[in-house]
């Protein structure tokens, strides 16, 4: 698909206008799931208000959450801003297991979350023994 221009939304204020012409937004999450969601939410709202269909969002995690924290994450998006995600980055912190174990993790949280939304690597590829053999092997939605 064409990707016009990317904007990236690191502050709250940007929330209001997430770069007008950008077809595509990347949004900073990893802190306090409940607060994300709202904030993803909002992001998508005004998003999609200003780009209509063509709106896309892109979130990167960078290994900060559990599990548990994850999940409830995803459960708090609302169907419209999970419909506009093209992906979650490093949504969940490395296990300590290897990449087996990470991979299975990744498995277990599009399980819990009913595959809302597709994950992407990023620095685990670069920072761990994770490589593409493991993406592709695992079962859940990958970007």
């Amino acid at each position: 698909s064409e990707i016009g221009i990317n904007a990236l939304v690191v502050r709250d204020e940007d929330v209001s206008e997430p770069s007008a012409g950008a077809a595509v937004v990347k949004v900073k999450v990893g802190k306090d799931p409940a607060e994300d969601a709202v904030r993803i939410n909002a992001v998508a709202e005004a998003f999609a208000a200003s780009r209509g269909p063509s709106a896309r969002l892109r979130l990167d995690a960078n290994q900060a959450w559990s599990l548990d924290e994850a999940a409830r994450f995803l459960d708090g998006l609302s169907d419209h801003a999970a419909g506009m995600i093209e992906y979650l980055e490093e949504p969940l912190k490395w296990h300590p297991e290897g990449p087996d174990a990470f991979m299975r993790s990744w498995e277990e949280l599009a399980s819990r979350t009913r595959s809302r939304v597709r994950f992407a690597a990023d620095e685990s590829l670069t920072e761990t023994d994770l490589n593409t053999e493991h993406l592709s092997a695992c079962r859940a939605p990958i970007a």
